[in-house]
């Protein structure tokens, strides 16, 4: 499980090896208002989506044959869950925490890669910890950028979407196969 986790969190990120949230990170590093109060809805919704849908489609829509259909369950069992957990964050924090690609992909993730009940909720929670721990980092460069005297010409966001470069090829650095013995035999 500790190389599940490993994996998923830092070698083989979700957000920066698939791409999910990137966009998503890019945004709310502008401002870090309502991140805790959203990774706690992410950290209850990814997980139950996953599990619930793990256990649907082994139990139910694989013996029945319709495997296939198993997006679809996931999209109705996200939207059940995402929503009822919205309107309990609502009624209490006051505020709102919608959110649905990222999270709902994830979870997705989680069933497509996983074995076991245990992998799922590994392979669920990791895909989250590896967004929430790419907040600080870009949040971190932004900084940074504000600071440096940077042209008119790179003030949107493509030298943070640079920086999230250097970070997937420091990340890839360890994955050179062409170094490996016997690859190329003279």
């Amino acid at each position: 499980m500790i190389n599940n986790i490993f994996y998923y969190v830092l070698i083989s990120s979700t957000v920066l090896l698939y791409g999910i949230g990137l966009n998503r990170i890019t945004y709310v590093t502008r401002s870090m208002n309502g991140v805790f109060i959203t990774a706690v809805k992410m950290y209850l919704v990814v997980p139950s989506t996953s599990v619930i849908g793990w256990l649907l489609t082994i139990h139910i829509l694989l013996p029945a044959g319709i495997e296939p259909v198993y997006p679809f369950i996931c999209v109705l069992l996200f939207l059940s869950i995402s929503v009822f957990v919205e309107t309990l964050i609502r009624i209490t924090a006051g505020c709102s925490t919608a959110e649905f690609s990222v999270s709902f992909l994830f979870a997705l993730i989680a069933i497509n890669e996983s074995t076991t009940l245990p992998e799922v909720l590994v392979i669920s929670l990791s895909c989250v910890t590896s967004f929430y721990l790419l907040i600080p980092l870009i949040y971190a460069l932004r900084k940074r950028m504000e600071i440096c005297c940077i042209t008119y010409d790179f003030k949107n966001d493509s030298l943070i979407y640079f920086g999230i470069a250097v970070f997937i090829m420091a990340l890839s650095a360890w994955n050179i196969s062409w170094l490996n013995p016997g690859v190329i035999s003279w």
